[in-house]
């Protein structure tokens, strides 16, 4: 996307824009100018890569922390689970039990996360002043 800036440069103030000292006033500006949105250049070259990895890691992070309560989940009900066994149930209908629990707080996190972060994310991306 290009921009368009409006530049006055003050030592060119009181010149003639059609003289040589106004023309080598502006040329040396211009290079520092230049100079100026390089840097800025790359400063958001950065951004945009931190950008680019930042949800990755919290992904990474998040599916950590739901392996984790999961894992502390079944461990806390190995009791239900060999009393279930010993009730007769399979393997796979024991196994359906914790799968439902996980997809469930699955489907309810992804619902509650894409509201929360479409309503806040509008004010931002909007026109309109928050």
């Amino acid at each position: 996307m290009y921009q368009v800036s409006r530049v006055t440069f003050k030592n060119t103030r009181n010149l003639s824009p059609f003289s040589v000292t106004y023309r080598n006033r502006v040329y040396h500006d211009q290079g520092k100018l230049q100079t100026a949105l390089n840097k800025n250049r790359a400063d958001s070259e950065r951004v945009e890569v931190l950008a680019n990895v930042f949800p990755g890691f919290l992904f990474a992070v998040a599916a950590f922390v739901s392996w984790t309560t999961m894992m502390r989940f079944v461990k806390e009900e190995r009791t239900n689970i060999g009393t279930l066994k010993a009730l007769g149930y399979s393997n796979g209908a024991i196994a359906i039990k914790f799968l439902l629990y996980s997809t469930s707080a699955a489907i309810l996190g992804v619902i509650l996360g894409a509201s929360f972060g479409v309503t806040r994310s509008y004010p931002i991306s909007s026109s309109r002043p928050i």
